[in-house]
């Protein structure tokens, strides 16, 4: 094993290097507990197949399944062992998962227990997330002389913040592929509001150094904020369980299901469509569907308008009404 994590392991990024060792590690402690097995060499199919539908591992989502696949085909394949072999399974779509006011209050008392000095960035990165349905983006796409290479959230700059115009509007680049110079107006409530104040108000007392940095949240990274969010997840028990019943532990794009799921529940489905989709980039109502809302929400709808207006919907100025 040690021979395999020297010649295959270290190839790798050390996040893909992580996983490999956890689902082998844990393949190797399955076998050994069950059939007293040190040594891969002695393992057979059986085995192997055994730990692929252990219990725990069935209780992944299909990707992760797949990821734990990969892992063992490689290390049975460069022990000789070419003829265990597991194909991968077939994705599942994802499913939306929205985030209930007991996690949404602790996530926020979660930074401003475990990150006192950051706690207040972490917070404003989540607040506005959650009223803007924003990414949270790349830290390599920011470049301080070209703007249209912002994403997301902490792509935001100061002078894009609007805080004049009610409500609050926040100017940035939230597309995908193919749209690289498109920008979109988000908006904060009041609330999003305060706290973007508040947040304003520390950043120019306790960050002196980024008062030359033209972006909202300095050199903050995306790798800092999701593994900050991976640790309280996991300290404060952070997760929902999605329509098939399987725990989903928070991660950052849960604020943009929740955003999704909070507007159409707030407006309704003559008026919640259009917000959602002009606000959240999203350019028809199958994918707002497909990917972000909640079977919940549209249990909470009136039926009858969805099949009206299914297929229907584009990013327009104004919404479409139901046929007569």
């Amino acid at each position: 094993m040690d021979k395999y994590i020297r010649y295959k392991l270290n190839r790798l990024r050390p996040k893909t290097r992580r996983a490999y060792a956890t689902y082998q590690n844990d393949c190797w402690e399955y076998i050994v507990e069950k059939y007293g097995l040190y040594d891969p060499i002695s393992w057979t199919k059986e085995e192997v197949e055994d730990f692929i539908n252990s219990p725990k591992v069935i209780a992944y989502k299909s990707s992760t399944q797949n990821r734990v696949r990969t892992t063992i085909n490689s290390l049975m394949k460069f022990l000789g062992k070419r003829d265990i072999f597991f194909e991968k399974l077939e994705e599942e779509e994802p499913v939306p998962v929205m985030l209930s006011l007991k996690n949404r209050e602790k996530i926020f008392e979660g930074f401003k227990t475990d990150y006192p000095h950051r706690s207040i960035i972490y917070n404003t990165i989540t607040m506005i997330g959650l009223k803007t349905a924003t990414r949270i983006g790349t830290h390599k796409g920011r470049e301080l002389d070209d703007p249209m290479k912002d994403r997301g959230i902490l792509g935001i700059r100061t002078r894009s913040i609007f805080l004049d115009e009610k409500p609050v509007r926040i100017n940035l680049r939230d597309k995908g592929k193919g749209e690289a110079g498109k920008l979109w107006d988000k908006y904060l409530d009041e609330e999003g509001e305060t706290q973007l104040r508040k947040y304003l108000v520390w950043r120019e007392k306790h960050r002196p150094e980024w008062k030359d940095n033209p972006f909202l949240f300095g050199d903050t990274t995306v790798d800092e904020y999701r593994t900050a969010c991976k640790k309280i997840r996991k300290k404060y028990d952070i997760y929902e369980i999605d329509r098939r019943g399987i725990k989903r532990w928070f991660t950052p794009h849960m604020l943009r299901d929740t955003f999704a799921n909070e507007v159409l529940l707030t407006f309704g489905v003559e008026k919640g469509f259009m917000p959602v989709a002009e606000l959240g980039g999203w350019e028809d109502y199958t994918t707002l569907r497909k990917h972000y809302i909640t079977a919940e929400a549209i249990n909470q709808l009136k039926r009858n308008w969805i099949k009206d207006l299914e297929g229907k919907i584009k990013t327009r100025p104004e919404p479409i009404t139901p046929e007569e």
